[in-house]
């Protein structure tokens, strides 16, 4: 999947330091000291495939990749976490379960399009939560 090169949203702070903070996180045993993230473990089977489509459905609607998400190794459910920019309204990680951890970043011009997009979510639980 195509990465964001250039573009205005990923040189402004918070949109950069997501993301770095993204691919710092530590993902593994969780009973490891420097672990952030444990595996997946209700994601197996079916849902893990489904949330791996998320990101690329996203990318075709115009969104950018900024981190993969990719699994980790054959064994356990360890997923990297999925950072995009740019989702549309639309897209399906917006509006579906992902099943795995994953940050949408949307520029907004108001506080009133943050209050309409946030009450037009049809999941309520991620970013919306």
């Amino acid at each position: 999947m195509p990465y964001q090169e250039r573009s205005e949203m990923w040189r402004e702070g918070p949109t950069w330091r997501t993301t770095i903070e993204a691919w710092r996180i530590k993902v593994g045993n969780v009973f490891e000291k420097d672990t952030r993230m444990g595996d997946n473990s209700p994601i197996r089977g079916w849902p893990m495939r489904w949330r791996a489509s998320l990101p690329a459905l996203s990318v075709q609607r115009g969104a950018f990749l900024q981190t993969d998400g990719k699994r980790i190794g054959n064994e356990g459910f360890f997923v990297e976490s999925t950072v995009l920019t740019g989702t549309s309204p639309e897209a399906c990680i917006m509006n579906e379960e992902s099943f795995g951890r994953s940050r949408q970043i949307i520029a907004f011009k108001s506080y009133d399009e943050v209050a309409e997009e946030a009450n037009r979510r049809l999941v309520p639980s991620g970013p919306t939560a």
